[in-house]
């Protein structure tokens, strides 16, 4: 099949043939092809939204990642919603995510925290490491939802075991403050905190100034050990 060929399905309505055009027209990459087609973000998100329109669920995930992005358009939070829910709608860990951040948040849509939670919960369940780190860090700062220690320890330590840098963040962060002297580890949260500065979390430069003060509870040796243990991992 050669490109005339695809346009010429995609034209007369072949839904798999629309996906695909778009799919090509976005990522330039000669896949289905013998050949490159030029990239085009606009043509791209007018075949997406014919196959999108015609219930086609990976289009329908492109095209609301590209309003949600503003890539081939411009930025549609409510178009991106609206799309990328029904992808949450059938199955769709990643979608799940997405439409549950923007409904805990409020962003672009009328806030609903407890569907939002619920559909975070699932795609943390299903081992989103961003649902996860979401959901830990918004029962550690208790916004959105009430406080609860445990639930942003269990959460945020997934998430930071799956490499994820602004979980490791906020780990650290909880072991250095935890109200629970038994729970409360300088140590630990030095190499959580270590962790995150490395794999370049958002919030670094706090990193910087928690480990300084991290630094006056713990000895030079135990530093250091924290140290070599995250390099031998």
């Amino acid at each position: 099949m050669n490109d005339r060929e695809l346009r010429e399905l995609a034209e007369n309505g072949d839904v798999e043939s629309q996906f695909i055009l778009g799919k090509l027209l976005y990522e330039s990459a000669p896949s289905e092809l013998n050949e490159v087609i030029d990239p085009d973000l606009e043509e791209s998100l007018y075949w997406f939204t014919k196959a999108a329109q015609a219930g086609h669920i990976k289009a329908q995930g492109n095209l609301g990642m590209m309003n949600l992005k503003g890539v081939g358009t411009v930025q549609n939070l409510h178009e991106g919603f609206h799309w990328l829910s029904k992808v949450a709608d059938s199955g769709h860990t990643k979608s799940k995510y997405h439409v549950g951040s923007m409904l805990l948040t409020g962003k672009g849509v009328v806030k609903n925290i407890s569907k939002g939670l619920a559909l975070l919960l699932e795609a943390a369940n299903e081992g989103d490491v961003e649902a996860q780190m979401i959901i830990g860090s918004a029962y550690f700062e208790g916004k959105d939802v009430d406080r609860n220690f445990e639930e942003a320890l269990y959460w945020l330590k997934k998430a930071s075991l799956n490499g994820e840098a602004n979980a490791q963040y906020n780990l650290g962060l909880l072991y250095m403050q935890h109200p629970n002297s038994l729970v409360r580890d300088y140590r630990i949260a030095y190499k959580w905190l270590y962790s995150s500065k490395i794999n370049d979390a958002n919030f670094s430069n706090h990193a910087d100034t928690a480990l300084r003060m991290l630094s006056e509870y713990l000895t030079e040796d135990e530093i250091r050990s924290v140290k070599a243990d995250i390099m031998d991992n």
